[in-house]
């Protein structure tokens, strides 16, 4: 649900490329759940869904946006915007989980799904002092930066 919340909520900024590209390697430790949501959105908006398992062997082309939920498939993604001629959030797009400091200055700032670190935090407090358990949603946003 977030991931496609997430992705609707950047659907016009998206609209100037053409495939879509979720990184989720097999050792990943991200819920499968992301897939569906992903491939839900890209089915809906009519975008080419791709699942890259291995940053190293996909071929970046022009209108890609990646998606990357793994610190280190961030960091392959980045040497490879590096390395080529294209130009991040004209010609190819990349979109993070979770914000953190490097990301709002790395290539001049990249766009992040993240959840609200602040909102998970006070609920866990409140669940360990009541003594209580459960699941509850935290609030997930989209922080949009040049990178997109």
């Amino acid at each position: 649900k977030d991931i496609y919340q997430g992705l609707k909520s950047a659907a016009d900024l998206l609209e100037k490329y053409q495939v879509l590209k979720l990184i989720f390697p097999a050792y990943s430790y991200q819920a499968r759940e992301i897939i569906n949501g992903f491939q839900n959105f890209c089915l809906e908006f009519g975008y080419r869904g791709k699942l890259v398992p291995n940053m190293d062997k996909d071929e970046m082309e022009e209108g890609d946006v990646y998606i990357s939920l793994l610190e280190d498939d961030l960091v392959s993604v980045v040497q490879r915007v590096k390395a080529s001629t294209f130009k991040v959030g004209e010609e190819v797009g990349l979109i993070s989980y979770h914000d953190s400091p490097l990301k709002s200055v790395l290539l001049d700032g990249i766009t992040v799904f993240t959840t609200d670190f602040a909102a998970l935090g006070a609920t866990a407090a409140e669940l360990v002092l009541a003594k209580k358990s459960g699941h509850f949603e935290n609030p997930f946003r989209l922080i949009v930066r040049n990178s997109l």
